[in-house]
């Protein structure tokens, strides 16, 4: 849970957003999906909020509402100039008797500017909102990190202490006051100032737990860290600064430290974490072991992927594509488990395969750049040279910016013999990339423009970084067989072979190792990992397997059930959904997902779309759900529980 956001609610946009006479003095919409959305937001379910509000726009393109909220989300997520895009746009438009959306958009702007580093920007629009309101406290509080950031520590405490003056609540001002004693470098300090904030004012502010997590790793306290770590990941599982913790400083640090922590806990969220931090760390095993458990609470296509991620990873090719086929069928449409269905075709040499679901992808999402560069990259493979050259130039135009787009296409224009043209796009990788350390694109980059000296001391920097990372290693023998010198190509081989790597299918068809091929140790050496090759690629014993018909729900013991049972359900659904007359003409029908949650005492709350088929049917199927009479609720040890459902509701034309 993003608290800061809630905060802001609280302060001032909740109270615009339900003050009737305000709001119709403001003309604010009463949209179907700009209202989900704002919902959805003030549940901090920002990437669902997103997709109302895209939806909202796309029915009422010059809704400023919905425009704004964008803007706060990109905000909140790190795309400061996005944000400040849209505001830009819409601060004109909004009407001058809505001063309360006014002031949090100049808000939003300080936040952007200040991330920016556009200091003087920032400082007069954290102004405009002091000049329309000189009680505002969020005013005080942003301009208050705008001198943090300027390590302008006296001026900081000031404007956070006025504006605890006008909230004596507001906890981004008292988290401030921690991190102008953090700042100091006096850490006990900072330690109790962050403590007060949980003490005294919310014991489940996740902000709180995760700075005086990061407090205590400036000690060196990562048995305390890690216990505030767990502390604000099970209050919020998407609190960003814990996340960032745990698999940044923590996981290079404490690694037994944090996966005993995790252990002590009981519940879905701390397995969750456990298992993304054994992963993160290299320890997947035992993540398997973690995801395993969840899948068998909940077929949730999130954890199919996971347990496919790691499999991939052990290059147990076979058993990722075991659960990434069984998550895709939960949901053909998601992105993530169809680009890990081809780059598993790739490894097992399916490379039609690999090159449909790639196509699937822009199906899947045709206005993401990745789309494109995916699908070519597959075809590429697959030596579907033409088209693989089309997608590299529309995920280029669609995101000029995209590195790895202008190598591979330049790649394609070297095999056809544009060599100006893949020239120049070598370059313009150096120019994109140049400077960063990591980059393969970059390394290879310079290997392909002759600048062998250059790729050779990004190679040896990689290597000396991570002396036994097998893709480094991989890459070492992909080099120096361009360069010539087989010896030193078949070393690194064999090199990354013994730390895991496996990938025969791909090792085969890759261009850069056809310089050795004819190499007889490289022979003996393929022969060897391609036996222990098809050992590792088996279907292990699945001590997981999903059964249907003896699942146990994390949330209940007792799932929810409708009066009378699934056939009323239907029934209900049947005799109280009108198809709606735009659809009718349109000839639209398919099925809408409605999310909703089945309370303690059979109520239905927190109603959604999860995925819609537009014209009216969405809202159709909204309102059935949301007059569904009480449920049989669900229960677990006994006690009654809050039980999430989705329910599909079928449009078909007769």
């Amino acid at each position: 849970m993003n608290f800061h956001k809630i905060l802001l609610i609280s302060a001032s946009l909740f109270f615009a957003l339900t003050t009737d006479s305000f709001a119709q003095k403001a003309k604010r919409p009463d949209t179907f999906y700009y209202r989900l959305g704002v919902e959805a937001f003030q549940q901090n379910k920002d990437d669902i909020s997103l997709e109302y509000f895209h939806r909202d726009l796309k029915e009422n393109p010059e809704n400023v509402y919905s425009q704004t909220y964008l803007g706060i989300i990109e905000c909140s997520k790190g795309k400061y100039a996005k944000a400040l895009g849209i505001f830009d746009t819409i601060i004109g438009k909004i009407p001058a008797s809505d001063s309360y959306f006014k002031n949090l958009i100049h808000y939003y702007e300080g936040k952007a500017q200040t991330g920016l580093g556009d200091y003087d920007e920032a400082f007069r629009s954290f102004s405009k909102v002091l000049e329309a309101n000189r009680k505002d406290p969020l005013g005080y509080e942003g301009r208050g990190y705008l001198y943090l950031k300027m390590n302008d520590f006296d001026s900081a405490e000031k404007d956070f202490n006025q504006a605890l003056q006008y909230d004596r609540e507001n906890v981004q001002s008292l988290l401030g006051l921690g991190h102008i004693e953090l700042a100091k470098g006096d850490i006990p300090k900072a330690i109790e100032k962050y403590g007060n904030v949980i003490e005294q004012f919310d014991e489940k502010c996740p902000d709180a737990y995760a700075y005086r997590a990061k407090a205590y790793t400036q000690q060196w306290q990562y048995k305390n860290a890690a216990a505030y770590i767990a502390s604000a990941l099970i209050i919020d599982k998407n609190n960003s600064k814990a996340k960032d913790l745990l698999f940044g400083v923590l996981a290079d640090s404490a690694y037994h430290i944090v996966d005993s922590t995790f252990e002590s806990h009981k519940g879905s969220i701390p397995c969750y974490y456990q298992g993304i931090f054994n992963e993160i760390t290299g320890h997947y095993t035992k993540a398997i072991e973690k995801y395993g458990k969840l899948l068998c609470q909940n077929d949730d296509k999130t954890y199919y992927y996971l347990l496919s991620k790691c499999y991939l990873e052990m290059d147990n090719f076979v058993a990722a594509k075991y659960y990434a086929e069984n998550g895709w069928r939960n949901d053909t449409t998601d992105f993530n488990l169809t680009l890990q269905k081809a780059k598993i075709n790739l490894q097992l040499g399916h490379l039609q395969a690999a090159a449909s679901d790639a196509e699937r992808l822009i199906k899947a999402e045709p206005n993401n750049e990745k789309s494109y560069y995916y699908s070519g990259y597959y075809e590429s493979r697959n030596k579907q040279y033409g088209k693989a050259l089309n997608h590299f130039t529309k995920a280029i135009s669609m995101n000029p910016d995209m590195a790895d787009a202008y190598f591979e296409r330049g790649l394609i224009c070297q095999k056809y013999g544009q060599l100006d043209a893949a020239k120049a796009d070598f370059e313009k990788v150096v120019e994109l990339e140049k400077g960063k350390a990591t980059s393969t694109s970059l390394m290879f980059a310079y290997l392909h423009l002759g600048e062998t000296e250059k790729a050779e001391q990004m190679l040896n920097d990689m290597l000396i970084k991570n002396p036994n990372d097998k893709i480094a290693l991989y890459n070492a023998a992909c080099i120096y067989a361009r360069l010539g010198d087989e010896n030193k190509a078949v070393a690194f081989l064999e090199d990354a072979f013994k730390n895991g790597l496996l990938k025969m299918n791909e090792m085969k068809t890759d261009s850069d190792l056809d310089p050795i091929r004819e190499n007889e140790t490289y022979k003996k050496l393929v022969a060897h990992y391609d036996s222990l090759f098809i050992e590792t690629n088996r279907l292990p014993e699945l001590i997981y397997k999903y059964d249907k018909t003896n699942r146990k729900n994390s949330e209940a013991d007792m799932m929810p059930e409708f009066p009378g049972g699934e056939m009323k359900l239907l029934e209900y659904i049947a005799m109280n959904v009108r198809y709606p007359d735009i659809a009718r003409q349109k000839g639209i029908s398919g099925r809408v997902f409605v999310t909703f949650v089945v309370e303690p005492d059979g109520s239905i709350s927190n109603v959604g779309i999860l995925k819609g088929i537009g014209s009216s049917c969405d809202q159709e199927a909204y309102r059935v759900v949301k007059a569904m009479p009480k449920w049989k609720p669900g229960e677990k040890d006994g006690k009654k529980v809050r039980v999430s459902y989705i329910l599909p509701v079928n449009f078909q034309l007769r």
